[in-house]
């Protein structure tokens, strides 16, 4: 097993732990993408040429990009294959700057962050694991686990980083974007990334043995209203 797959399944591993700790059906498959057709694409006419660089290539130009962009809107979820659990986010922001929603179970947990200020909201059964009052805001520093155990699912960049690192080609852009595969041939799943204007990306679909990943990319650029919910 490579380095890149051992850091995407460490990646699906750690969700799933996240769903431990909270109480099916399996993991849904991902559909088998075509092979990459650039015959009749002309980047001089239209296009970021994302599609005629290799995988490594565009997987770099993704990140490049979405750090450039800034803020953005993600929503999705991961879903256990084993239990058939389910734990869907929310967020909004930058890197620095950003609102988050964790739902398992029903429950939510509710994360702001501001620089170097963090402030959660737990679920009851995530305050009994954090020692926090539940139902209440309560200030925290971004490094504190009450934030850190959402990583990467709730920063953007590092969950595209991460589940991305065994990218092995491209389709055939169309209809605006190119699927990078992930996993040989794209058997583990696709990043949706658009072909014009920078290469950002709008889904990220990932499944394997631990489970399943989905999660959309949308209003790039956009800024966090972040009002601090309590004092610190």
């Amino acid at each position: 097993m490579t380095d890149r797959r051992i850091r995407a399944l460490a990646v699906l591993a750690a969700t799933a732990a996240l769903l431990a700790g909270c109480a099916g059906a399996p993991a849904e498959p991902v559909p088998t993408p075509t092979t990459a057709d650039l015959s009749t694409y002309d980047p001089a006419a239209h296009g970021n040429g994302v599609a005629l660089l290799p995988a490594p290539g565009a997987r770099d130009s993704v990140i490049r990009a979405m750090r450039a962009a800034g803020g953005v809107e993600v929503a999705g979820g991961y879903r256990d294959a084993a239990s058939g659990r389910e734990l869907r986010v929310s967020r909004v922001g930058d890197e620095q700057t950003w609102t988050a929603e964790v739902t398992v179970d029903g429950a939510a947990t509710s994360i702001v962050v501001d620089a170097g200020d963090a402030w959660v909201r737990p679920s009851p059964a995530v305050a009994g694991q954090l020692a926090l009052p539940a139902g209440q805001w309560s200030c925290v520093s971004p490094e504190d686990p009450a934030v850190q155990r959402w990583m990467p699912l709730v920063q953007p960049v590092d969950l595209v980083t991460e589940l991305t690192s065994d990218a092995s080609g491209l389709t055939a852009p169309a209809d605006g974007s190119v699927d990078l595969l992930l996993g040989e041939d794209g058997a583990a799943g696709v990043l949706t990334v658009a072909t014009s204007g920078p290469s950002l990306p709008s889904r990220l679909v990932r499944a394997d043995e631990v489970g399943t990943f989905d999660v959309t990319f949308t209003n790039w650029g956009v800024e966090a209203d972040v009002t601090p919910p309590a004092s610190c």
